[in-house]
């Protein structure tokens, strides 16, 4: 089984959305503006949609130890499985925490429990991910957890070794090698546009967990 070849081209498909977006008129600023909300919501939706599996899944191989044929290899996938899960947690929290940062730096103001703040705001963005250098952090996160899963199983790692980096944006599909992670990414984008952003890196990153679980779950005899 080929992992992750129908979500290669996810990137691309991403740059050419926002760039569209990006080149509209001036004078469409509001229509931009909520089409980058719906990206988002479509993204945060899809994300759901792979977790919940996931979690079924996990639930499914823990039930596997119970089974007297099935302990001994379950115990040892399942415990890799969870390893993944756990990996993927922290670093979706941690882009959790990018997306509240920049919305701090756009002014984020909270009324009834609404949330309102400068979507349009380039300038926060240069700010939290140029010069506070949060964008090459989050690169160096996004390496970690691929690191870190890689070096849980051999067997995984070469399965997923030629396709995790580019599932999560880490190897630039348009191949503009002259330009920075943080350049690539976050360059003259507004507030709303880098959320989408951090949504479709988030996106990813569950993509990776769904189907290296499948693949430590397929391990173990039916």
């Amino acid at each position: 089984m080929k992992y992750s070849c129908k979500w290669q081209k996810g990137w691309l498909t991403f740059y050419f959305i926002l760039s569209t977006i990006l080149s509209g008129c001036t004078n469409k600023t509001e229509t931009n503006m909520s089409v980058y909300r719906t990206l988002t919501a479509s993204l945060n939706s899809s994300k759901y949609n792979i977790t919940n599996p996931t979690i079924l899944l996990l639930k499914s191989m823990e039930n596997k130890l119970a089974n007297e044929s099935t302990t001994f290899t379950a115990s040892r996938w399942f415990a890799k499985a969870t390893l993944i899960h756990y990996n993927t947690k922290i670093i979706i929290e941690y882009i959790n925490s990018l997306k509240i940062q920049l919305k701090n730096e756009s002014g984020l103001t909270i009324v009834d429990k609404h949330e309102s703040f400068r979507e349009s705001d380039i300038n926060a963005v240069s700010q939290l991910f140029d010069k506070k250098n949060k964008g090459e952090e989050l690169k160096e996160r996004l390496i970690k957890f691929e690191q870190s899963l890689m070096s849980i199983d051999q067997e995984l790692n070469a399965v997923f070794k030629n396709t995790i980096a580019l599932t999560i944006g880490l190897s630039d599909p348009s191949e503009q090698t002259n330009k920075s992670f943080t350049q690539i990414f976050f360059d003259r984008i507004p507030s709303v546009a880098a959320l989408a952003v951090l949504s479709k890196f988030q996106n990813d990153v569950k993509i990776i967990e769904n189907e290296t679980i499948i693949f430590c779950d397929n391990k173990i005899p039916s």
